[in-house]
Formats: C-alpha cells, sequence, structure tokens
C-alpha cells in the first residue's frame, strides 16, 4: 500500500483500514498522522511476515514486492458498468445445439433513428440465409424473423442438418431494404443424437462419436502439407486410436 495509494483515499476509508491493523485512538487522528500511522502498522506487519516465512516465500516477496493490497478493502472501489449499446450495429450468431442457433445484436443510434421514421408496422427483421453466399451474391433460400429495435437476441430453429447458416438484420426503409450487418457464419452437423443407432449397450461407431463430438468438415487440399494444418491433430487420432483393426493388431502385439 502505497503513500500515494493512502492519499488518495477517503478520510472514512483511511479509519477503516486504520480500525483493521489496530491503531489505537485513530478516531480523532488527522489525515496526515492517520497516514502515517497506517503505513507504519502495514511496514511492522511486513517486516513480522518476512521474519516469520521461509526462505523461498521470502525469494517470491522480493522478487515480486509482494504488499498487502490485496487484505486492504476500500470502499472507494471504482464501479466498471457495462454500456447498454456500444452505438454500432452488430449481429453475432452461435450454434447452441444441432439444430438450434442463439443470436445476439446491437444497433447503432443512427439506425435507431432510421427505424424511428418508419411508419409500417413489420419493419425490421433477421432474415436468415441457408447457404454461402458466392461471388458476393447471398443464397436464394431464406426465412425471415420479424424484430422489434428493443429487442436483443433470438433463438432461431435451423432447418437442416450438415447446412450453413448466417444472419442479416434487415430494416424495411420507404425505397429500399436496408441491410444494418451481417453476422459470422454457422454450420450444423451432419449427425444429431436421434440419428445414432445406439444399441442397448450403447456401441456407437468411430464415425457416430466423432460427429457427435463435433469432428467434421475437416477435408484439405491433397497438396496441403500435413505438418501445416491444424486437422492433422484429428487424422493422427483416427489412424492412431479410432481404427478398430489396428487397435486389435497393437493389443496383440503388446500381448
Amino acid at each position: 500500500m502505497t503513500r500515494d495509494r493512502l492519499q488518495s483515499l477517503s478520510y472514512s476509508s483511511l479509519k477503516e483500514i486504520a480500525k483493521k491493523e489496530g491503531i489505537a485512538n485513530y478516531q480523532n487522528l488527522p489525515v496526515a498522522k492517520l497516514i502515517e500511522a497506517v503505513i507504519e502498522a502495514l511496514e511492522e506487519d511486513r517486516n513480522e511476515r518476512i521474519t516469520l516465512n521461509n526462505i523461498i516465500i521470502r525469494g517470491e516477496e522480493k522478487k515480486f514486492d509482494i504488499f498487502r493490497d490485496e487484505e486492504i478493502v476500500s470502499r472507494d472501489t471504482v464501479d466498471y458498468i457495462i454500456p447498454e449499446t456500444y452505438n454500432e450495429s452488430k449481429v453475432h450468431l452461435m450454434l447452441i445445439e444441432p439444430l438450434l442457433a442463439y443470436a445476439y445484436w446491437d444497433f447503432s443510434e443512427k439506425d435507431r433513428a432510421i427505424y424511428a421514421t418508419i411508419t409500417k408496422p413489420e419493419k425490421l427483421f433477421l432474415r436468415v440465409y441457408e447457404g454461402l453466399e458466392i461471388g458476393g451474391k447471398a443464397p436464394s433460400v431464406f426465412f425471415d424473423i420479424p424484430i422489434e429495435i428493443k429487442d436483443e437476441n433470438w433463438y432461431i430453429n435451423l432447418p437442416h442438418k450438415s447446412t450453413s447458416y448466417y444472419i442479416k438484420i434487415i430494416l424495411l426503409a420507404p425505397d429500399e431494404e436496408k441491410v444494418l450487418c451481417t453476422s459470422n457464419v454457422i454450420t450444423s452437423p451432419p449427425k444429431t443424437i436421434e440419428d445414432v443407432n445406439e444399441s442397448i449397450d450403447y456401441d456407437l461407431s468411430n464415425e457416430d462419436m466423432q460427429l457427435l463430438a463435433g469432428f467434421y468438415k475437416f477435408d484439405v487440399e491433397e497438396d496441403t502439407p500435413r505438418d501445416a494444418i491444424p486437422q492433422r491433430i484429428i487424422s493422427f487420432t483416427d489412424e492412431k486410436y479410432l481404427n478398430d483393426s489396428d487397435f486389435e493388431k497393437k493389443s496383440e502385439e503388446d500381448a
């Protein structure tokens, strides 16, 4: 606890620290003498800890110059408030279940002002695209979800498996469809738990286990160096541990 830090605290906070340190007659001390008394008490405590600590702890305290700031709690702490809006139109899309996505967004003040001038009953909506843009052209398959300017998030049921999705927030301006923002792309997995044919002893195939674990669409070009791609980890796992015949052969050799 430095002198500058103590001088930045209020008188009530200083008295609270003095009380915790067991300083006598702290209630009647002026600010300057109260700060000196606190510094002296903290220094005595620190010297006592150094005397009692072993060699390793002493070395760490010397290395990092440890003080007892964490033990002194001031009521004059700064509260960091998360703003309700960042004045930017943005939308994010998350896959939370194989066929369920979660979207959340924010609007800029400019876009909110444009929204307020439009008199149409349905003027703002999420446009959910199935597929990817090709040559800057959006997919032809999509569906719309009407929303209001006060909305901040939405759960979206995805119609198909093994399909890429992304969102655009559209504002129906008087003469055009104005795209306020575009989300990231997510992909629904090719299999869900309902697609797996489980026997009574829960015997799942290697492919089923990998798909349910989210290991899919790791295809790479043949000329891509194997050492340069993260997918090599998946290939290694598949080759070394998930190939039943190799595993059984290795087990027999170990035996």
